[in-house]
């Protein structure tokens, strides 16, 4: 039997007729080829040399023809649709009608697209700067993003801002047009031009649309996967003969080097186009908007130094646990174990490094490029304008956005010294970083409840879980730490009140079958039987998979098991209110 390298499920039953399907292939890899604009644009780039070789003049004057459109629904992504193509479990492609309909959903939520994405941001614990100081912070980014928007031809997209507190020298452009600044830009920048500079790159992004070339992209992939193994599958199954059975297999194998060979060679350069192009309109918009458009190089070159601390780090890393697994070999005759949980750490570690970095392309070449083109369109003008250092010193060092970026500063250095170990000197600046004893920062919350535990302080440890979570930015890991201190001083009904204080705050995150479990186990092992009961079948009657239902057992079991002793909690109102979840689960049909 031929093996597909990948899942090809049809979602729709029943069979079809020979010539049908042999007109559906046609279709199909006809379009593909057709489709095939981002492979092209690529290819054209590597062959010219560079992203500013492939148009004359200004990037800006020719835009227009650069800005991607969306992927809408069409009768090809219709039949597409038909179809979930997965390799090694991630989903290649996605299905055209059902995004348009999950949108459309959404924007009849109270929530907007930002909202949802800063709650999804908060859920893993990723926090924007909050309070006077930072809406002064971020009202002065937007007057820049308006600055340099306004210098844009064409239609102008919905921007908006977060400052995000991050001590890493970036920022990102989300496809729901959310500007997201890390504070190290503004801690770091020397000057408003160069601020602006990395604003104008993220915004050109937006403004060429780039997310939707991402998604035409991940439907030439689909389409590339499902054309040739559907053929190969139709080829295959229609005759017996071994030449049509070995040019079956052929055609499989080369729509699956196909995609591996637009993912692993031609689609980062893809990325890089993008990049590039990103780059390019950048310098055009600072010009334009009257900044000292070479700062771009200024960014390029800050972010080529970083890149390499990056790599560095990894290497250094990736040193220490080779002579980790050495040492543990020699003590222990649990090596081989050791060796193969240290190995798996070293994955993880290394691929969080590579994290940072592989969102763009290698700096030194993109800052190649940029010169190149200044030099080549802006050499025989004017020098830049003086760059304007009072603005951003006004508003970052001694107007009201200081306290806010001081409060970062402390509560970034206190998160990365407790990540190493270092509680008590992380304690010392997470306490620097409050503005007084009712002060809920969850970040400094955070690490003074770990030190205090260390300490053999539970009271105060406690205290301090309890005020993080009342702040708008607790994510979820807060949560979890306070259901489970609760938990373990038998405090039931604050544990479970915690649990569903998660549930509502994020509803999009917390699923039924991340909710149910956890619920169940919480009231079986408070004693709660007709709770648990009642959790248990709420759960199974969801349908939500046989796993689930697995788990919400194995739950249930310190109630459902043989010799179980009735309930001993006797708050049990306060349990039932606690108990039903204001959530309408939808089940799978």
């Amino acid at each position: 039997m031929m093996q597909f390298p990948v899942s090809l499920k049809r979602l729709v039953p029943g069979s079809m007729a020979s010539n049908r399907s042999a007109f559906i292939v046609a279709a199909m890899i006809a379009t593909t080829v057709l489709s095939g604009c981002q492979t092209m644009k690529t290819l054209q780039t590597h062959v010219s040399g560079g992203t500013y070789n492939t148009f004359d003049g200004k990037l800006i004057e020719s835009a227009e023809d650069r800005i991607a459109d969306p992927v809408e629904v069409t009768p090809f992504t219709t039949l597409l649709d038909q179809f979930n193509v997965e390799q090694d479990g991630q989903q290649i492609g996605f299905n055209v009608r059902n995004r348009m309909e999950t949108e459309r959903a959404e924007a009849l939520k109270e929530l907007s697209a930002r909202d949802l994405e800063l709650r999804e941001l908060q859920f893993n614990s990723i926090q924007e700067l909050s309070g006077e100081g930072a809406k002064a912070l971020t009202s002065y980014v937007y007057s820049i993003v308006s600055r340099l928007i306004e210098q844009w031809p064409h239609e102008r997209p919905e921007i908006s801002v977060a400052i995000i507190r991050s001590d890493n020298y970036s920022a990102s452009m989300s496809a729901n047009g959310i500007l997201r600044l890390n504070t190290s830009v503004l801690l770091n920048a020397d000057d408003e031009d160069e601020v602006a500079a990395i604003i104008a790159h993220e915004l050109a992004h937006a403004l060429l649309q780039h997310h939707n070339a991402d998604d035409q992209q991940a439907i030439e992939d689909k389409s590339i996967i499902v054309a040739s193994q559907f053929a190969a599958g139709w080829l295959a199954g229609n005759s017996d003969n071994a030449a049509t059975q070995n040019a079956a297999k052929a055609l499989m194998i080369s729509g699956f080097g196909m995609y591996r060979i637009n993912n692993s060679i031609l689609y980062p350069g893809w990325k890089r186009h993008q990049e590039d192009e990103a780059d390019l309109l950048a310098v055009d918009l600072l010009f334009r908007a009257g900044y000292d458009w070479e700062r771009m190089t200024t960014v390029l070159e800050r972010l080529d130094s970083e890149q390499k601390r990056v790599q560095a780090e990894k290497i250094a890393r990736e040193q220490e646990i080779e002579n980790s697994k050495k040492q543990l070999g020699e003590y222990t005759n649990l090596s081989d174990v050791l060796n193969v949980g240290l190995t798996n750490v070293g994955k993880d570690l290394s691929g969080m490094f590579d994290g940072l970095s592989d969102d763009h392309a290698p700096a030194s070449e993109r800052l190649l490029e940029t010169k190149l083109y200044i030099q080549r369109e802006y050499m025989d003008g004017d020098f830049p304008p003086e760059a304007d250092t009072a603005s951003l010193q006004k508003v970052v060092w001694e107007g009201p956005g200081f306290s806010a970026i001081k409060k970062s500063v402390y509560g970034e250095r206190a998160r990365i010294l407790a990540e190493r170990g270092d509680l008590e000197e992380a304690l010392d600046l997470a306490l620097k970083s409050l503005d007084g004893p009712t002060d809920t920062d969850p970040v400094a919350r955070r690490i003074a409840y770990l030190a205090r535990k260390e300490q053999g302080q539970k009271a105060k440890a406690l205290l301090n879980l309890e005020l993080a979570h009342q702040d708008p930015q607790a994510g979820m890991e807060i949560f979890k730490l306070l259901r489970d201190e609760y938990a373990e001083r038998g405090r039931w009904d604050d544990a479970l009140q915690t649990w569903h204080d998660a549930l509502l705050k994020f509803p999009e995150q917390i699923t039924a079958a991340i909710y149910f479990p956890e619920r169940i186990s919480l009231l079986a092992r408070a004693g709660r039987k007709s709770g648990t009961i009642e959790s248990l079948k709420q759960c199974q009657d969801l349908n939500i998979s046989a796993y689930v239902s697995a788990l919400c057992e194995e739950a249930a079991k310190p109630i459902t098991s043989p010799d179980t002793p009735s309930e001993t909690n006797s708050n049990s109102e306060t349990a039932e209110k606690v108990g039903a979840p204001s959530v309408n689960w939808q089940s799978p049909s």
